[in-house]
């Protein structure tokens, strides 16, 4: 069996191809079904993983929660790869797969978005509303962007945290930075290249605060929605999560959450997973 993978978000989309059970891994383009054109989708998976002949494919996707949606990346995928089976699948499925397998849990995804679910049996019985970088997105790189560009600008960040948020932008210009997001096609992008760019140097105290806050915010706002326990299994997943583990895991802690974890490379779960 020739079996390709996907687990897509805003930003990336992590690729693994098996074969016999042995998996080679790409890195490709965000593919996030609200953000691109049909034609922009193909473009991507052509230039990363065109080349192979998977008989079936597990496409994981942010933004993949609805039939309409589903359908429309399978006939993308079908037009790519010819006669192949296809199962789409959001990125929360994807990631209960990778990390809880056959157990019980909540799954928690802080990436370039945010989102959170319940994980039972092999499905998402539960998620929040996001609702975007616009809206939501709390603990997200988005979020995070948005609110150091926000301090940033209105002067409320002390001397030390100032400089070294402007050291770490290629532009401090307020009018450059509004033409960016505003008039940027994946905005969401934009503001976590912020959050990567500043956080990716010395963090000062108030960076830290700036983070400890959004994530509190996904708990108080998104994680709350799910009512989970004190006790109950708690997964989060995505470079936000890992960029900032000891944050996560303190916040959570002092929230009263005691089962809590952090895991790393969704694809390479995923891979094991189906390799069994």
């Amino acid at each position: 069996m020739k079996l390709l993978i996907a687990d897509s978000g805003a930003t990336k989309t992590d690729w693994a191809y098996l074969e016999n059970g042995k998996p080679i891994f790409f890195k490709g383009e965000g593919l996030h079904p609200a953000y691109f054109s049909d034609a922009d989708i193909v473009n991507s998976i052509h230039r990363t993983v065109g080349k192979l002949r998977p008989n079936h494919i597990h496409f994981f996707g942010a933004g993949c929660h609805s039939e309409e949606v589903n359908n429309r990346l399978k006939t993308i995928l079908k037009r790519q790869f010819g006669k192949v089976t296809v199962s789409v699948e959001d990125d929360l499925t994807g990631t209960g797969k990778a990390h809880i397998g056959k157990e019980t849990g909540i799954i928690a995804a802080l990436g370039t978005g945010s989102i959170c679910g319940r994980y039972q049996g092999g499905k998402i019985t539960g998620r929040s509303a996001a609702l975007g970088f616009a809206i939501g997105d709390e603990g997200s790189a988005a979020d995070i962007g948005k609110r150091i560009l926000k301090q940033f600008f209105r002067n409320r960040f002390d001397e030390i945290t100032n400089q070294a948020v402007a050291a770490a932008l290629p532009e401090t210009s307020y009018s450059v930075w509004m033409q960016k997001i505003y008039q940027n096609k994946t905005p969401s992008r934009e503001l976590a290249t912020v959050a990567g760019l500043v956080l990716n140097r010395e963090v000062t105290p108030q960076l830290q605060k700036v983070v400890e806050t959004s994530i509190a915010s996904f708990v108080d706002e998104q994680l709350s929605q799910l009512q989970p326990s004190h006790e109950e299994r708690i997964v989060f997943t995505g470079k936000v999560a890992g960029s900032n583990r000891e944050i996560l895991l303190d916040v959570l802690s002092q929230k009263g959450f005691k089962n809590v974890e952090v895991k790393g490379s969704v694809i390479e779960g995923l891979a094991k997973f189906y390799a069994r």
